[in-house]
């Protein structure tokens, strides 16, 4: 799966790292997330771009910050870049429970910068079927993932794997049940046709936050529930 995450990245257009003393916030777009994985622990990320760019990262300078905090923990977001995409993120624990506030602080000395981005956590669920390890025919299967569902948050699945072709979609409502219907799930290229292949299943609930508006090129913030399930898929 890393393999296939580096080729994606590969594939994309060359990215920019742009530093952050020669931007005004203003002139900023920001994509930042809190997402727990049913393990206790939940990561808070934040990526900054330069105006309407796709591309363009914002790699902070000295004396700018992002900074994590929730309740009366705060922590200071670290720095990775991969590719020239540049990302921040810090580590907590033991707080992902539903209504648990966060807020992703940026704080600089060029100006006013952008403190109070925030957003609460969706509920915690566990997928009850399928059983982890699983296996499925590509062409005889149908899949059916079942959680606890009835909240108001936005739900959407995805298929991933080494030699399946990645799919995404928005689940309606929160209805504790999805059938994934056999044809499905696909090989990403024919050569891949007769053989077994790794995949995960991945149900997202999601609740959206509200961005500090400081940031005037927009962008998003929001807290997130993640749970998979491995699966291997025969022909």
């Amino acid at each position: 799966m890393r393999t296939a995450s580096l080729l994606l990245l590969l594939a994309l257009p060359a990215c920019t790292k742009v530093e952050s003393s020669s931007i005004l916030t203003s002139g900023m777009a920001a994509s930042m997330s809190v997402t727990a994985d049913g393990t206790g622990q939940s990561v808070a990320s934040a990526s900054l771009r330069v105006g309407d760019s796709a591309v363009d990262f914002v790699d902070l300078s000295t004396g700018d910050s992002l900074v994590a905090t929730s309740g009366t923990k705060s922590q200071p977001m670290s720095r990775s870049v991969i590719f020239n995409v540049v990302t921040y993120s810090a580590l907590f624990s033991g707080l992902d429970a539903e209504g648990t506030p966060y807020t992703i602080a940026f704080k600089r000395s060029l100006d006013a910068g952008a403190p109070s981005s925030t957003c609460t956590m969706p509920a915690p669920f566990a997928l009850t079927t399928p059983p982890p390890s699983s296996t499925f025919s590509r062409g005889a299967s149908d899949i059916t993932l079942t959680w606890k569902g009835g909240t108001a948050d936005a739900m959407r699945y995805e298929i991933k794997g080494d030699c399946l072709t990645s799919k995404s979609d928005a689940i309606a409502g929160d209805p504790g049940t999805l059938l994934v219907p056999m044809g499905t799930i696909a090989v990403s290229d024919p050569k891949y046709a007769g053989q077994n292949c790794t995949g995960t299943l991945v149900v997202h609930r999601t609740r959206q936050g509200k961005l500090d508006p400081a940031f005037g090129h927009g962008g998003s913030i929001f807290g997130e529930q993640v749970r998979s399930v491995s699966f291997t898929s025969t022909p």
